[in-house]
């Protein structure tokens, strides 16, 4: 049986290269240590049975030997590997930022799965000279030069507030930005 990952809502063709919206190239995982990185974003036990029968048999047999044997685990794996994929490559479509203060770029989007930080990573590829802000319910997930951190958001006035719809950033120290 031969298993592979399926993109739902949305095709990947633009001319020449397969890129997704914006030059940010996003290609299909394609070995293990790729699908394993978005089969573990999964949150259901299902999902975190199938990985570790799968990740127990690769560790004795290989991945070549699991994925050529087949069988339930492997599918499960395959389906919630595509399911986390898909999250992404949407986002990575669909999200829209608009300006924020100084040199950030602010956007809401709210997630399935805990991928934020994949998603800012192949987003920050776009613009690599800027600070991308996703907003996620009470969360903001930054994206700049040192990696991803969060913030919770809270009540009080800050200066990301009414942009892009968003609560507060919480507390008035948050420097630099």
């Amino acid at each position: 049986m031969v298993y592979e990952l399926r993109l739902r809502g949305h095709e990947i063709r633009s001319p020449g290269v397969n890129t997704l919206g914006g030059g940010t190239r996003l290609r299909y995982p394609r070995s293990y240590s790729e699908l394993k990185l978005y089969a573990r974003r999964h949150p259901s036990h299902k999902a975190r049975r199938a990985l570790c029968k799968i990740e127990s048999a690769v560790s004795e047999s290989g991945w070549m030997w699991v994925k050529q044997s087949g069988g339930e685990s492997l599918e499960v794996f395959y389906r919630s590997t595509t399911e986390v994929f898909n999250e992404v490559a949407n986002a990575v479509l669909g999200i829209e930022f608009e300006s924020g203060p100084g040199n950030s770029l602010i956007a809401r989007w709210e997630f399935r799965f805990p991928v934020e930080d994949i998603v800012l990573n192949l987003l920050h590829r776009r613009y690599p000279l800027r600070r991308l802000v996703l907003l996620t319910g009470e969360i903001a997930f930054i994206r700049d030069g040192c990696g991803v951190r969060m913030e919770k958001l809270a009540g009080t006035r800050h200066r990301w507030s009414g942009v892009a719809g968003t609560s507060r950033i919480y507390g008035s120290e948050a420097s630099g930005y």
